[in-house]
């Protein structure tokens, strides 16, 4: 399995069960109806609609009028600064991230660092979505 394999399954593990990291909500996503935000968490546990070339680390679903995304970020072990290697489980704390993508707070909590306004659009690019009734 090469590395690029390896981090695809490290996150779609962690996405389904959670254990590996830490998943957290902004708080947009937690005041919403307790129903629909379980709803939420289900959809991204099994959400499955990657470009070819994704790593598994980004998403985004459409549902109950709200536009969800979700991210992953790679952080060192101790959670200080992020992983020079997403590949090795064992250098590697995985922070998930459950946003609406309106939300204000979406990009402060995804991620320490800002990412550059083009890997962001390349990230919505790649997103094919998904929309449940």
């Amino acid at each position: 399995m090469g590395r690029r394999e390896k981090i695809i399954a490290l996150n779609d593990e962690f996405r389904r069960t959670f254990k590996g990291g830490r998943v957290q909500m902004t708080p947009a996503v937690y005041n919403l109806d307790p129903q629909l935000r379980g709803r939420a968490i289900w959809a991204m546990a099994r959400y499955n609609r990657f470009a070819a070339d994704s790593e598994h680390d980004w998403g985004v679903m459409i549902f109950a009028g709200y536009s969800f995304e979700w991210h992953i970020e790679y952080r060192t072990a101790n959670g200080a600064g992020l992983s020079a290697d997403p590949a090795d489980p064992k250098k590697t704390f995985r922070v998930l991230t459950l946003y609406i993508a309106t939300d204000p707070l979406a990009k402060s909590n995804a991620q320490t660092e800002p990412a550059p306004a083009q890997e962001h659009q390349s990230n919505a690019k790649r997103a094919t979505g998904t929309r449940l009734r």
